[in-house]
């Protein structure tokens, strides 16, 4: 069980590794926090580019904040639980809230669309390259092809490709709806398990 503090200052973290997270609320005013290890988070998010990570990252500590104000919202006003269940904040619940919570799905012609008209892709296809290089023009189209896919709820990605979407995406593109739905949608897979490939030439 993790303590749960209704003190109007946030607690300190007692580890590195640890994050406060805190709820707020205005009917009445105030503020819950609990202290939770980070640490499963951050190893998750080593292969996220560098310049991106902090983003990310933000993307699970509101994840986190929101798991904590439901949390409390199932109790009566003014009645506060002094501990909740440390599986609630455990990184595969909050790799699942931040996937599933304040995001539409994303057709595959909203992907499309939004595709087309992102940072990344204008700046690509107006690169001289685009149409001089063709293998340049392949890996631009393949690299549509990858983004245009995680429409599919049941799609499947090597690793290299789940790290390459995020890592060639512009920052521009970040705070765009398809952006935000890149990011959860890519941290939700890298998290699935996977199965051995089976060795048919045993067969």
């Amino acid at each position: 069980m993790t303590t749960i503090y209704t003190t109007t200052t946030a607690p300190l973290a007692t580890h590195e590794h640890d994050r406060v997270i805190t709820a707020t609320f205005r009917q009445p005013a105030r503020s819950v926090h609990v202290i939770i290890d980070w640490s499963l988070v951050s190893d998750s998010l080593a292969d996220v580019p560098s310049q991106y990570r902090p983003l990310v990252e933000a993307v699970m500590l509101t994840a986190a904040k929101d798991i904590l104000s439901d949390y409390i919202k199932g109790y009566s006003v003014g009645v506060a639980p002094a501990e909740v269940d440390a599986g609630m904040f455990s990184y595969p619940a909050i790799l699942d809230r931040a996937a599933n919570a304040g995001i539409q799905w994303m057709s595959k012609e909203e992907i499309t669309e939004q595709w087309k008209a992102s940072a990344t892709y204008q700046a690509w296809i107006t690169d001289s390259r685009f149409k001089t290089m063709p293998k340049f023009a392949k890996a631009v189209n393949y690299y549509g092809d990858l983004i245009i896919k995680l429409a599919g709820k049941t799609s499947s990605y090597k690793d290299a490709d789940l790290d390459l979407m995020l890592a060639k995406l512009q920052a521009d593109d970040y705070s765009t709806p398809l952006g935000q739905f890149m990011v959860r949608r890519v941290e939700a897979l890298k998290a699935k398990p996977t199965t051995d490939e089976v060795d048919v030439d045993m067969l």
